[in-house]
C-alpha cells in the first residue's frame, strides 16, 4: 500500500519558488514537473546493521516517505521488498559477486526493482580482476537478466568506476542498456558533470552509438575537519543548495535518474566532522535533517503533480542578467502552473 505523505509547501508556495520570469526573446520547451522527480534516487545502505539504516529502521523509513523520493540504490535486501510495498519506492540494486543466489532473489520479487546495476567500483580493489573479470560478470548479468522471463524488461546500468579514466581500460563494453557514473564534484559546482558524462560513454569504445546515462552516486558531504587526503566538503547551508542545482544542472543534461549520495550519515563519529566518507547524508547520524533534506522534500513537494497525461506548451522566454551563467530549468504542471528554477553557476 501506498502512504500518504504529509505536505509541507502549499499551492502559493511554488510561485515563491519561481526565481524569476523567464522570457528570452524565442521560445523555450518546457518539461513536465513529474519528469524532474522521475529523475530523482537517493542512495541507501539498509544492510549496515550497525547504523540508523539498520538500528532505526522505522524512523528511517518515515524519513524516506517524508522526502517523497521514488527511487533509491542499494543492494537487493528483504528491505527492497517492504519499501516497495509500504512506500512503493523501487530500488536500482547493485549487482554482487555472489550472482547466482542473489539474482533468484530479484527473479521472486521483479516488482520491487526498477534497474540492476553492474559491480561497483571494482577499479578501486586490486584483487578484483579489473578489468576483465568485470568484463566478464557485466555479460554474464546483461544475458542473465534478459534471458529469463521474470528479469527481461528491467533495464541493466553499466559496471561503475571509482577513477572515471578507468573507463577507458573497461572499453569496449557493450552488456547494458544505461552507461553509469559516479560524478563527485568534490567541493566543486554541480554544473561539473560535463566531464564525467564523456567518460561514462567511452566504457562503449569508439564509433559506437551513445547511451543514455545515469549516475548511480554523486553529491557532497558537509565534514570539514578533514585530512588532506580527503575531498572538500561544504557547509550544510550550501548543500542544500547545490543539491537543488544539481538535479537541475542532471536534468537539463537528459541524465536519466540522478542517485544522492546518500540518505543517512552512516557512522556516528560523523558528529565530530571529520571523516568525509561519514558525512553525505540527507539526514545526520541521529536522524536529524539537514537542510539538504529540508530543501529535497520541499522542492518534491512543490512539484508534485497528480496528472502527468498532458503535452507541455513551449514557454516565452527572456532572461534579464548581467552575468553570461545564469543557469535555468523550466518545468510545467497540468494546471498551467510553469515553474522555473534559476540560479547563478558559481560557488
Amino acid at each position: 500500500m501506498k502512504l500518504k505523505r504529509t505536505r509541507y509547501a502549499s499551492a502559493a508556495a511554488l510561485t515563491a519558488f519561481i526565481l524569476m520570469q523567464i522570457n528570452a526573446d524565442a521560445f523555450e520547451p518546457t518539461q513536465k514537473t513529474e519528469d524532474i522527480i522521475e529523475s530523482i534516487g537517493v542512495c541507501t545502505h539498509w544492510d549496515y546493521p550497525n547504523s540508523p539504516y539498520g538500528f532505526a529502521y522505522s524512523e528511517a523509513k518515515n524519513r524516506l516517505e517524508e522526502v517523497g523520493v521514488r527511487y533509491i540504490r542499494d543492494r537487493f535486501t528483504i528491505r527492497t521488498v517492504e519499501l516497495f510495498e509500504d512506500l512503493g519506492v523501487k530500488s536500482t540494486v547493485t549487482m554482487l559477486p555472489d550472482m547466482d543466489s542473489y539474482l533468484n532473489k530479484i527473479r521472486n520479487n521483479p516488482e520491487a526493482v526498477v534497474a540492476v546495476e553492474g559491480l561497483n567500483e571494482t577499479d578501486e580493489d586490486p584483487n578484483s580482476g579489473f578489468p576483465q573479470a568485470t568484463r566478464i560478470a557485466q555479460a554474464d548479468l546483461y544475458n542473465a537478466i534478459k534471458l529469463n522471463l521474470s528479469t527481461h524488461h528491467l533495464p541493466v546500468i553499466a559496471p561503475s568506476i571509482a577513477y572515471r579514466l578507468n573507463n577507458n581500460i573497461l572499453a569496449p563494453l557493450d552488456y547494458f542498456d544505461y552507461s553509469v557514473m559516479h560524478s563527485y564534484a568534490s567541493g566543486g559546482l554541480p554544473s561539473s558533470v560535463d566531464p564525467f558524462m564523456e567518460s561514462a560513454n567511452k566504457v562503449l569504445g569508439s564509433n559506437v552509438y551513445l547511451k543514455p546515462v545515469v549516475a548511480t552516486e554523486c553529491g557532497y558531504h558537509t565534514a570539514f575537519g578533514r585530512v588532506e587526503s580527503q575531498p572538500p566538503g561544504v557547509p550544510e547551508s550550501v548543500h542544500a543548495k547545490y543539491i537543488l542545482r544539481l538535479l537541475c544542472e542532471y536534468f537539463n543534461r537528459g541524465i536519466t535518474r540522478t542517485h544522492l549520495y546518500e540518505f543517512i550519515d552512516s557512522y556516528e563519529h560523523s558528529r565530530n566532522g571529520n571523516v568525509s566518507e561519514a558525512n553525505y547524508g540527507l539526514l545526520r547520524y541521529d536522524l536529524s535533517r539537514k537542510p539538504a533534506f529540508n530543501a529535497l522534500r520541499n522542492f518534491i513537494t512543490l512539484l508534485e503533480d497528480e496528472n502527468s497525461n498532458f503535452r507541455p506548451q513551449a514557454l516565452d522566454v527572456n532572461i534579464q542578467s548581467d552575468s553570461p551563467s545564469i543557469h535555468y530549468t523550466i518545468l510545467q504542471k497540468s494546471v498551467s502552473v510553469r515553474a522555473s528554477t534559476a540560479f547563478l553557476d558559481s560557488l
